[in-house]
């Protein structure tokens, strides 16, 4: 029986207009288990009586089901208000057919899509006996709020019966959902972002808000309002000089109205120079002084010449420049060597981008050699690199540091022509996680940073942009509990980590290592200078304005994985800063372990994680790609190895090789080198590839270290129902390999175990094979080679096993695999040592081609044994028909039954198909062997036992153009069944013009094959109904009708052949019986005598002819018709060497010949 809740549904909408709450009546309907939706089908779950809708006493529920149907449900997905407060109530009762049964529902209410639970409730009702009608419903009501960043929820019904609702069915009516607060004022979630970008770019501002629906917006630009910019997103285009100024948004619903801060947009001028000229090292800062530094036009050098002396130790030179967010820039230079007039100096010279916290951001080294040209005059170099500036904005130095050995000793690094311009200012913006933490001050739960502590914690994708960002900054808040006012210090060495992890916040490890990613990267590590103003509104939360700037930009793919935090603090410190942090609600969103940095396991672990402002700019460049790697390799122990790979993407990029998922200590380079493998690396190796925009790991390449290894396998062979297939046991020798021992194990429902033929390479062998569990599928193979006997290298075949397949009606398989029961699977030497071996197993694949003579129709078959497949094995048995492919036939080919089969096509075949088609005997899959042809390799099979039938045909003689009767005949014995034969002639002397059946085939079936009759071959094959046999003595089975065509005189031999009919006689039984062919001949004995006629003495008419060495008959007939010709009643006498005849006239017309 069904279980179905039934439901009338309204949710309604929190829609508050002038404090009165509209509802609206979303569904009313019915469900059955399965379906995932409210419905309201009419037709098959018609609603109460009539259609009308159902209250909440039951009437019309009895006719929409029936009861039982286990974990039934039904559910809604509908739109809310974050954070407002809302009441599901709904009524239950219990259909049942006893008293005292209990139905149950359980309601929750979700999140959606996220699937977070926001609260769960059980309602019970008991039945009092009544079915569909004079239930007795109870309300049940349920109050919520719905999470901030939640605007749609799911709303379900489950059926949680006791015994699956066995006899009880919950019915749920007059479900609504209402609003329980009035309508919420719109809130800035998330403010516009300002930007900096080059002219041209594309560009765009968002905001994100919640409040009661429906929200308004309205954007403004300088003081004005745009027209037509009333959307949460406002799209500048192509940027411009004109798009240049403060932007913000007025967000406004019937609750009231709320303002955005302001977002600057910058336009930069594509190309804009920050830096431009020319040094020669010893000189601290750029100068336009023409007196003392001139800067050089072009790239040649010129005035380069007294830029200062030679041999200043670390000279530098330096400039300053304002770096907007995330802003990419481009450095082009000329450098060269000045070294007198001497060839082959070096000069090295670092280019660093430094950061006004001191933190290199970026840096170069470029080497240039001296050529011997004088002073300034010549071998520059033109160099271009690009920066990614910090996300948030930031004063950048650039530096040129001479770092040539002995400090530049005879030769100096000489700079010309360096142009900084800006290529591209990229965007940046923020993320508060969790977003909660965004909206209120914490709960105090967060830690003093100070030393010595590791910390991991996670922050969930959901809260990160759906989109790849480069992160670039964090961002912490002080929390309430921290000094008050404005807080300023040091931090002794801080480490931060961030990877992409599996974990989510209810599922870290205490070991800190199982929940790193692969794409673990550092990016902070050095001494933390912090400082704080304490700002934000009175009663918090403080601004994010406690920053550590990355100086290795993490790369985040939120669709990857969760964002895991790491923290390392190493140094004590008696700073009281406390980060403000939010309890999540979670088992644990945090692990420490509170006293050493470097330990590999947690001590602590809670439910809070620190509030994060997580500053990034949209993918600026490219992730790294792997470009090409090389392939899995197989060596020999004690080899050499190299991988190499090939990464793309932005560049510089960074490598870590890793052996099964662990990195591999100094595998930093695009190549590894693996020296005197072992066994032991065998395994598993991968590369890791970053840079600032991300990182990738490469697919595996597997390293397979053999050491060699004697090697003993089975393969995979296929054969057919019923055959006999044969499987080799082949062993790739090493040499040396004096014994071998193994068992086989197989399916015996599959493989019948034949035989095993030892090959060449155990000439001479001791072989012992244990064969008394071959009837449970386990053979036992021991091999001794004679006394200093010793296998080659190279491969050879053991031996060979021999199985029947299984005559089975479908498709099989059996593995063939080694075992060490009865004889232990293992190789030994001439000194009974141990050697190392392999050994392998194989399949043997059981092919069902369906059954023998099942050939009607053509083309397979149909599964069945009829009347059909017997005619058609008959026209296959007389040739009429060719089967098309070796499966046909060896459907066709069924007899003898025993080897179902002997690759010959004879009457045998045609009487087992009609044994089958009879059921005198069972089915059977197809089997035999392949077609055979009857060429002198392959004679008709010689038959003994029990006396030969005969088969013969008589000989006659005849005229040139006498058609001749030929018959055949059977001189049977009494237990023939169906006779087989073909009879050759010469066509150019006998033409066949009709072959019909012999007198004596009542009951049986004839097939006659006159297809080859043009070229004097004819075929025939006769069969009487199933069981029955000739009876002893003469029968006649055919009569040749053939015209004698030659003219000359002489004898013309009849022969019986086996095309297209194969010559056999068969028994009842289907089986070939011996018999004896002998054919006679035709005898032409010239051209016939000419009749002469005349009228004779007494008014009749004389006939005379020649004398014939055949016996000839004056015949007469009234019409000239086959049947009407008779002997004239007149005796022949010999007159004048001749023969005469005189007949009466008579009267009426009369024809005469000579027969």
């Amino acid at each position: 029986m069904k279980t179905r809740i039934l439901v009338r549904l309204v949710l309604a909408m929190a829609l508050f207009a002038g404090g009165t709450l509209s509802r609206a009546a979303l569904l009313n309907g019915s469900f059955e288990q399965g379906l995932i939706n409210w419905t309201h089908d009419g037709n098959t779950y018609p609603i109460g009586n009539s259609g009308q809708p159902i209250g909440t006493d039951g009437v019309g529920c009895a006719n929409l089901g029936t009861f039982d149907q286990t974990g039934s449900f039904i559910s809604q997905v509908t739109t809310v208000t974050a954070g407002g407060d809302y009441t599901i109530s709904y009524t239950l009762g219990a259909n049942t057919v006893g008293v005292g049964k209990v139905a149950s529902v359980r309601l929750t209410v979700s999140a959606s899509p996220s699937g977070s639970v926001i609260i769960t409730q059980t309602g019970s009702a008991t039945g009092a006996g009544s079915v569909g009608k004079g239930l007795t419903f109870v309300t049940n009501v349920v109050h919520f709020t719905v999470p901030v960043g939640v605007g749609q929820i799911l709303v379900r019904f489950d059926d949680v019966s006791p015994n699956g609702g066995i006899q009880a069915d919950p019915m749920v009516d007059a479900v609504q959902l209402t609003a329980a607060n009035p309508s919420l004022a719109p809130r800035i979630v998330q403010q516009p972002v300002a930007l900096s970008a080059a002219e041209g770019t594309p560009a765009s501002l968002t905001v994100k808000a919640d409040g009661t629906p429906p929200l308004s917006y309205q954007w403004w630009f300088n003081g004005a309002p745009l027209p037509s910019a009333t959307s949460d997103s406002l799209s500048l285009g192509p940027l411009g000089p004109e798009r240049a100024g403060e932007y913000f948004v007025v967000v406004s619903n019937s609750a009231g109205t709320v303002t955005s801060g302001l977002a600057r947009v910058q336009v930069l001028s594509a190309g804009n120079i920050l830096v431009n000229g020319s040094f020669e090292s010893g000189l601290s800062g750029w100068t336009t002084d023409a007196s003392v530094t001139p800067i050089a036009a072009g790239v040649d050098g010129a005035s380069a010449a007294n830029l200062g002396t030679f041999d200043q130790p670390n000279s530098f030179l330096s400039q300053s420049f304002d770096a907007s967010s995330c802003a990419l820039y481009q450095l082009t230079f000329a450098s060269a060597a000045n070294a007198v007039s001497v060839v082959g100096k070096t000069s090295l010279v670092e280019v660093a981008f430094v950061s006004s916290r001191g933190f290199v951001l970026d840096s170069h080294v470029v080497t240039n050699v001296s050529v011997g040209l004088p002073s300034g005059s010549g071998g520059f170099i033109t160099r271009a690199f690009q920066f990614h500036s910090p996300a948030s904005p930031d004063r950048v130095t650039l530096r040129f540091r001479d770092i040539s050995e002995n400090h530049g000793a005879a030769v100096d690094a000489m700079i010309d022509n360096a142009i900084l311009r800006v290529v591209n200012g990229d965007s940046t913006a923020g993320v508060v996680v969790p977003l909660v933490a965004g909206q209120a001050e914490g709960n105090s739960a967060g830690a003093t940073l100070h030393g010595p502590r590791r910390v991991q914690e996670v922050y969930a994708a959901a809260e990160f942009p759906q989109k790849p960002v480069v992160i670039r900054e964090l961002r912490l808040r002080p929390d309430g509990s921290s000094a008050a006012g404005a807080l300023a210090g040091t931090l002794g060495r801080v480490q931060l980590r961030l990877s992409t992890t599996a974990r989510s916040a209810g599922g870290l490890s205490p070991a800190f290592a199982d929940n790193v990613g692969i794409d673990e990267a550092i990016a902070f590590d050095a001494v933390w200078n912090f400082e704080t103003q304490r700002s934000g509104p009175t009663g918090g939360p403080d601004a994010f304005d406690l920053v550590i700037p990355f100086t290795e930009p993490f790369y985040f793919d939120p669709s990857l994985g969760n964002l895991l935090v790491e923290s390392r603090f190493y140094t004590p410190s008696a700073n009281d800063l406390r980060p403000d942090a939010v309890d999540t609600h979670l088992a644990a969103a945090r692990v420490s372990n509170e006293g050493d940095p470097e330990s590999p396991l947690a001590t602590l672990s809670d439910g809070v994680v620190t509030a994060l402002r997580f500053t990034y700019c949209d993918d600026p460049g490219s992730a790294p790609t792997i470009q090409d790697i090389s392939t899995s390799r197989t060596v020999f122990a004690g080899r050499d190895v190299v991988f190499s790979v090939t990464g793309g993407g932005t560049k510089p990029l960074a490598y870590q090789w890793q052996f099964n998922g662990h990195p591999i200590d100094g595998a930093t380079g695009p190549r590894i080198t693996l020296l005197n493998v072992t066994a032991a690396q065998s395994g598993s190796y991968t590369v890791l590839v970053r840079n600032g925009f991300g990182s990738v790991v490469s697919s595996p390449v597997v390293l397979s270290v053999e050491v060699p290894t004697s090697v003993v396998s089975l393969p995979t062979v296929r054969g057919n129902a019923g055959d006999l297939v044969d499987v080799p046991v082949t062993i790739a020798a090493l040499g040396g390999e004096a014994g071998v021992g193994f068992s086989v194990r197989f399916d015996s429902g599959v493989l019948g175990f034949s035989s095993f033929t030892p090959g060449p390479a155990l000439a001479g062998a001791g072989i012992e094979v244990n064969t008394g569990s071959s009837s449970s599928g386990v053979i036992g193979v021991a091999v001794a080679l004679p006394d200093s006997g010793a296998l080659q290298p190279g491969e050879q075949v053991l031996g060979v096993f021999s199985f029947q397949l299984a005559a089975l009606g479908s498709s099989a398989s059996s593995t063939v695999t080694f075992e060490s029961a009865p004889v232990i699977a293992e190789i030994v030497d001439a000194n009974a040592r141990v050697l190392r071996s392999r050994f392998t197993g194989g399949r043997v694949y059981l092919d069902f081609l369906g059954f023998e003579a099942d050939v009607a129709p053509r083309g397979g078959g149909d599964g069945r044994l009829s009347i059909a497949d017997w005619i058609q094995v008959g026209r296959f048995v007389s040739g009429l028909d060719t089967p098309v492919d070796g499966t046909e036939f060896r459907k066709a080919d069924c007899a003898p039954l025993a080897s179902r089969g002997d690759g010959r096509l004879t009457v045998s075949d045609w009487v087992q198909a009609g044994r089958y088609i009879a059921g005198l005997d069972p089915r059977l899959p197809v089997a035999g062997p392949p077609q055979l042809s009857l060429s002198p390799a392959h004679p008709v099979p010689a038959l003994s036992g029990g006396a030969a039938r005969l088969i013969r045909t008589p000989s006659v003689s005849g005229f040139a153009g006498d058609l001749l009767d030929v018959p055949v005949l059977l001189d049977a014995q009494g237990d023939e069944s169906a006779v087989g034969f073909s009879i050759s002639f010469d066509p150019a002397a006998l033409v066949l013009e009709a072959a019909t059946p012999g007198e004596d085939l009542e009951g049986g079936s004839i097939q006659v094959n006159r297809t080859l009759a043009a070229v004097g071959e004819i075929g025939c094959a006769v069969a009487l109904a199933n069981g029955a046999h000739f009876a002893a003595g003469e029968h006649r089975l055919l009569h040749l009708k053939l015209r004698v065509a030659s003219t000359q005189a002489g004898i013309i031999p009849l022969e019986f052949a086996d095309t297209p009919v194969v010559r056999e006689v068969a028994s009842p039984l289907a089986s070939a019986i011996p018999a004896n062919f002998v054919a006679g001949a035709v005898t032409q004995v010239g051209n016939p005598p000419t009749l002469r006629v005349s009228f004779g003495a007494s008014a009749g008419l004389r006939f005379e002819w020649a004398r014939s060495s055949l016996p000839l008959v004056l015949e007469e007939s009234p019409d000239l018709s086959p049947g009407h010709w008779t002997a004239v009643d007149v005796q022949a006498v010999e007159a004048g060497g001749g023969m005469q005849a005189d007949v009466p006239v008579g009267t009426g017309i009369r024809f005469f010949r000579l027969r």
